[in-house]
């Protein structure tokens, strides 16, 4: 079904506009388009990569850093404490002594109504351990 209605613009460069393809065509043209075929790929050293598109997914085999980090800066705190919270009951807590930096080790757990500094990329105190 590759017919094509009468123009009423003979010569203005626009008739390939009305052409009228069969859904099985417009399909493969669609999909030509989206799924081209996969490009080559070689196998590279990572310092000859630079500027180069990576053809597969990389996964590390140890996770770096081997803590998890905040992802930027705010408070470190329980999310039972706020669980409560609202606009019209706000929760108040405690603030800690320590402050959070990146590459420094907490020191302090955060406790329950507690709160804690913490900068980006600063390691996320674990919760205290039950006796």
């Amino acid at each position: 079904m590759n017919t094509s209605p009468p123009s009423t613009r003979q010569g203005t460069g626009q008739e390939q506009f009305l052409t009228i393809l069969s859904r099985e065509d417009a399909l493969a043209r669609f999909e030509a388009a989206l799924f081209p075929r996969p490009a080559q790929t070689e196998k590279r050293v990572l310092s000859d990569t630079l500027g180069l598109a990576l053809a597969e997914d990389v996964a590390a085999s140890v996770d770096v850093p081997p803590f998890d980090r905040s992802n930027v800066d705010g408070f470190a705190l329980r999310a039972a404490d706020l669980a409560a919270a609202s606009q019209a009951r706000p929760v108040r807590l405690t603030l800690n002594a320590e402050s959070i930096a990146c590459g420094t080790v907490p020191q302090i757990p955060v406790l329950a109504r507690t709160a804690t500094p913490i900068a980006t990329g600063g390691p996320l105190p674990r919760a205290p351990t039950r006796s």
